[in-house]
């Protein structure tokens, strides 16, 4: 009888994982079926590989900022894994809202395994019904929370670092194991997996979350040290060799880490209001949470403004999760007691934070001081103010809590402290009032009102789960004949620049949605080009004479004029800006000015997009003769949208020499496309020229003729790239200047994984013998 009992026993141990996991699964995936109704959610800040090939091939190649501005995109490197991932699912023809759905249940299994198995790391015993049952609920509690959809972050509609998110808590268990396994099958087996999530750019997705994350293994590790009694030297070493791996893995984006670094930094320093950036975005956080609201990042709340609801369960999750398996650790002298230094290292952690999150320490006084203006050390100083706002902040105080109701839940099963089954029921509570609260505020959209405020006033629920319509997917079909050319959108905004409402289908994003389907740009954000800028002061006009000269200058194929057109925030409005472009917007007027202008022709209507192909070949690389000088880029614009300079014959040539010819007729060129970071040019000519390159300046452009650069690089019709060039017959090559480097990156990316495993392939090998 007694083996009959263990038999069913065993059978239902190992039913139990396999049936946790389903009913997970079941939970989540019908949550987000509520939530996206089958659309696919493009977030605000970011969009979403609606084309993952044409995702890859872009955003593999390019690394130069460009023309409007070009990539990298700020979502580039937060959905590299995820379009990878859909890559399959998308050659099957499935839709991309189902795309979606796949790549985020996996992701979201992801983080499910890694919860398991660091709560088995902790936990040390065999799991039962209770253990699992709670795995579910924190896990839950993990992926929807405040942080994570209450502000609209992680699961929310703004950018997501999804991939980096996700996989946290299996890379925790990762370097728990490590530090404390002695196996070297075991540690290989660790570094393996380790390396294949850094594959994924984890350590580089986002600057303040791998602070957050180097920082919380810091905390993590001190009193594991003193618990499992572990060699200093060890885990020093393994520490090290951890992060290793995981940097060189995604080394492929340094330089994705270097612009998006430098460009932060750079950006602060700007004037907002009165004030730097950054001084003017710390003092709106402290603001927006005070000693009052920031508690809303570490407890359930539906808005901004807590209730006494929003108190009350706070105030349970807390006490579980911190009060009272610190008091009775302090009173108990038993097994549990082993983690209290890892109890109170946290729980410190989280105080520490409440406090610079909050303002009660400012971070003001550190910014304003002059020592920000040092280069290395400003960076460091502005990644770091930045790092107290919700959204960053938010990973660190989950971290830490995921690991305190952890503890939380093992202290009060393991222990039979008085009113232990009270507690324990208070505690699975909290996770079930926190999951109920947070799948209603996604399900209901209930924090995309902020956004729709942004957006001016309507009667409609403004989200951006987009229903990807018919008019869209026949509009990018005819967009896609674009290739590397640019297409321009009007009107002219500045934030969601592209932004869209037409028969109860939404979408808006700083990445417009078309990006996907072709190589070039979208010229749409007055707020990336100061060319751009002008375009929404002047058009439309009566006064131009000439719109597609203009338009072949900025390498422009379509134009669409988006009838469908949402204010977006900070967008051109009368009476503030007195532009011809400005909101509210004439249509006919554009209608007007795009329909009689000459060589531009009709294609069609497309939904609320109506578009226009500008006629003959609009060439990315062609030869000029120069006008030199400091010209205005409004001198630019008329000039050119006036028909008094013809396009290609004449560039505006910032600091380059005056060449002495009137045309360059007798100049042939031929040029191909090799890559977006690569273009071979063919040149037959008898006299000295322009070659002006159809994308944004950047130093790091090189032209050579064979294998010679050529320095003489300067900024052409306020934008583009130009060169000097002899006359001759030759091969010129323009190409990105670490081209080359990048692929080595890829290749190095890809040597921890190819070690490692080489490694475990041997150490088995030698066991078996």
């Amino acid at each position: 009888m007694k083996k009959h009992t263990t038999i069913v026993f065993s059978q239902k141990a190992r039913l139990l994982p396999i049936m946790s996991l389903i009913a997970f699964n079941v939970i989540f995936s019908v949550f987000w079926w509520l939530y996206t109704r089958g659309d696919v959610i493009y977030y605000w800040d970011g969009g979403f590989p609606l084309n993952p090939l044409n995702f890859l091939e872009r955003y593999v190649n390019i690394w130069n900022y460009g023309v409007f501005p070009g990539g990298p995109e700020f979502g580039f490197v937060t959905y590299f894994p995820l379009a990878v991932l859909s890559v399959p699912f998308y050659i099957l023809g499935l839709g991309i809202g189902l795309v979606q759905w796949i790549v985020v249940q996996l992701m979201a299994n992801v983080a499910y395994v890694g919860i398991l198995y660091t709560f088995k790391f902790f936990r040390r015993q065999e799991l039962d019904l209770l253990d699992y049952l709670f795995v579910i609920f924190v896990t839950y509690f993990f992926i929807l929370d405040y942080y994570t959809i209450g502000i609209n972050w992680i699961m929310g509609e703004i950018v997501p670092p999804l991939y980096g998110y996700f996989t946290t808590p299996l890379l925790i268990y990762s370097y728990l194991r490590l530090i404390t396994v002695n196996s070297i099958k075991q540690s290989l087996n660790l570094l393996v997996l380790v390396s294949l999530i850094g594959l994924g750019g984890m350590i580089y997705e986002f600057q303040t979350m791998t602070a957050y994350f180097i920082l919380f293994m810091i905390v993590v590790t001190v009193p594991l040290i003193k618990i499992f009694q572990l060699s200093v030297r060890k885990v020093l070493f393994r520490f090290l060799l951890f992060f290793t791996i995981l940097l060189i893995s995604g080394s492929y984006l340094i330089f994705y880490l270097y612009f998006s670094s430098t460009g932060a930094y750079s950006s602060s320093l700007q004037t907002f209001s009165g004030q730097n950036v950054v001084v003017y975005q710390l003092l709106d956080t402290y603001k927006n949470y005070n000693l009052s609201t920031s508690f809303l990042l570490y407890y359930p709340a539906i808005s901004v403004t807590p209730s006494l609801l929003n108190y009350l369960v706070g105030a349970i999750g807390l006490g579980v999760t911190v009060v009272v398996p610190l008091i009775f650790s302090v009173i108990f002298r038993a097994q549990p007691k082993m983690y209290f230094p890892l109890r109170l290292s946290l729980t410190l952690t989280l105080i520490l934070l409440f406090l610079l999150q909050s303002g009660v320490i400012s971070l003001v006084p550190l910014i304003e001081s002059n020592i920000i203006k040092l280069p290395i050390l400003g960076i460091l100083i502005t990644g770091f103010s930045y790092m107290v706002q919700p959204v960053h902040v938010g990973y660190m105080i989950n971290l830490s809590l995921l690991i305190l109701l952890i503890l939380s839940y093992d202290f009060i099963r393991r222990h039979p402290f008085p009113a232990r089954r009270i507690v324990n029921a208070l505690l699975y509570l909290f996770l079930l009032i926190n999951s109920i609260i947070f799948s209603y505020v996604g399900i209901t959209h209930s924090s995309t009102s902020y956004y729709s405020l942004l957006l001016g006033n309507t009667d409609e629920k403004i989200l951006n789960t987009f229903n990807y319509p018919q008019w869209f997917v026949a509009s990018s079909e005819v967009l896609s004949k674009a290739g590397y050319n640019n297409v321009l959108f009007l009107p002219i905004q500045l934030a969601l620049s592209t932004a869209t409402y037409y028969n109860g289908s939404w979408v808006g994003s700083n990445t417009p949605p078309q990006t996907y389907f072709f190589m070039g740009q979208v010229i749409s954000d007055a707020g990336k080009s100061p060319i751009v800028f002008v375009l929404a002061k002047y058009l439309p006009s009566n006064n131009i004479t000439d719109l597609v000269n203009l338009l072949k200058v900025l390498g422009v194929k379509y134009v669409v004029l988006n009838k469908g057109a949402y204010p977006g925030p900070g967008t051109f409005a009368r009476p503030y800006y007195n532009f011809s472009g400005a909101y509210p917007w004439n249509f006919t007027a554009f209608e007007i000015m795009l329909n009689s202008s000459k060589g531009l022709k009709y294609v069609g209507s497309y939904g609320p997009y109506k578009i226009y192909e500008v006629e003959g070949n609009v060439p990315l690389v062609y030869a000029s003769s120069g006008v030199t000088g400091n010209l205005s880029y409004d001198e630019i614009f008329w000039n050119f949208s006036t028909g008094k300079f013809k396009a290609f014959n004449v560039s505006f040539i910032d600091g380059g020499p005056k060449l002495n010819i009137s045309n360059v007729s007798n100049v042939h060129l031929e040029y191909q496309i090799e890559s977006p970071d690569k273009i071979v040019v063919k040149v037959n000519s008898d006299t000295s020229f322009y070659l002006v390159f159809t994308t944004g300046y950047n130093h790091w452009w090189e032209l050579s003729v064979n294998g010679k650069i050529n320095n003489n690089h300067y900024v052409a019709n306020g934008f583009g790239n130009a060169w000097l060039m002899p006359s001759g017959n030759y091969t010129a090559t323009i190409e990105f200047k670490y081209s080359n480097v990048k692929k080595v990156l890829f290749f190095v990316s890809f040597l921890p994984l190819l070690i490692l495993s080489s490694l475990l392939i041997s150490e088995r090998l030698r066991e078996s013998k």
